[in-house]
């Protein structure tokens, strides 16, 4: 090895303990500070269970014991559980403890006379499967965890009071079961799917007969639209022209100036459109209404009846409608 690499590698060792000495303090007053606040709560946990507060003990045992694992710790959670009736998490920490404890420790043969004592009074619940069902056909959840196939048919332990079960399958309704658990009880619950969901139908698309029938029906309305605003011109102009022509002053004793004369023949013009402008609006207002409520798939046709006097609509050749 020449001069160089020893000099490279005699800086790279400084380098590595001078980052050593700068994080080591660092990551050891991080740990302090942590001892320190798991034990901050540890002492607060103690001072509300001496209150009766256990709820809030539990919550604090648990935080110092996330914070800093001991088994001391332990052993306190599994009585705050077992003052606040939680047999099944009271024993699974008596349990926890008393393996976590030195042997020979008098508070691990404290922890293993309680787990012994509260294992009778823990309920448990196994979940019996029909056999003709397997774990990948429905969903089991259990007071908000999901269930694996490994936990089907295992007697598993709760706190005694309320557990709700759900269970759910593609294409069912939804179980929903709560389970009213006692002490010791020992309750086999059978799995059942709930009932078949219905499809709703799936809406056909308008067939092509449908929308020619639909474009029909707005041009016939578009018709019978024009014809009735025809029809209410021309009783306007036959009203306004009906009273020059009646006007004394323009005509009398079945004799009428030019002035009534034009009116007149103007009025006699004015009906005419009235007249057709009413048989348009009532020819195309119903063929246009009737296309637009028809369901069924069936023709309809506007055909003139011998004499070429009548046009009529019709379906499967049965008449509906006539106009002059």
């Amino acid at each position: 090895m020449n001069t160089l690499h020893r000099s490279l590698l005699l800086l790279y060792a400084i380098g590595l303990g001078v980052c050593l000495l700068i994080v080591m303090p660092r990551s050891a007053q991080a740990q302090d500070q942590t001892a320190a606040a798991a034990e901050a709560l540890f002492r607060s946990a103690q001072e509300a269970g001496k209150a009766g507060d256990w709820e809030t003990a539990c919550r604090r045992f648990a935080e110092s014991n996330r914070l800093d694992p001991a088994p001391g710790t332990v052993l306190n959670l599994a009585r705050c559980h077992e003052e606040l009736g939680h047999q099944a998490s009271a024993w699974k920490f008596y349990q926890e403890a008393a393996e976590k404890l030195p042997a020979g420790d008098r508070r691990a043969e404290y922890a293993e006379r309680k787990a012994a004592e509260l294992e009778g009074l823990v309920p448990t619940v196994l979940f019996d499967p029909p056999p003709d069902l397997g774990a990948e056909d429905f969903k089991l959840t259990v007071n908000g965890t999901i269930y694996s196939a490994a936990m089907l048919n295992v007697a598993i332990p709760f706190d005694a009071g309320q557990v709700q079960v759900v269970v759910e399958a593609k294409g069912r309704e939804s179980v929903t079961t709560t389970l009213d658990l006692s002490e010791g009880q020992e309750l086999t619950y059978p799995i059942r799917l709930g009932e078949l969901v219905t499809a709703a139908p799936k809406q056909r698309p308008p067939s092509h007969a449908a929308k020619q029938r639909k474009m029909w029906a707005i041009a016939s309305l578009t018709v019978g639209g024009l014809g009735a605003a025809t029809a209410i011109f021309g009783a306007t102009w036959a009203a306004m022209e009906l009273r020059t022509a009646t006007d004394p002053d323009h005509c009398s004793d079945g004799f009428c100036d030019q002035q009534g004369a034009s009116a007149s023949k103007r009025g006699r013009t004015a009906v005419v459109l009235l007249g057709t402008g009413a048989a348009v609006a009532a020819v195309g207002l119903s063929v246009g209404t009737v296309l637009l409520l028809k369901k069924d798939e069936s023709t309809l046709a506007l055909r003139p009846l011998p004499g070429g006097g009548m046009l009529t609509l019709t379906t499967h050749g049965l008449p509906l409608l006539g106009g002059l």
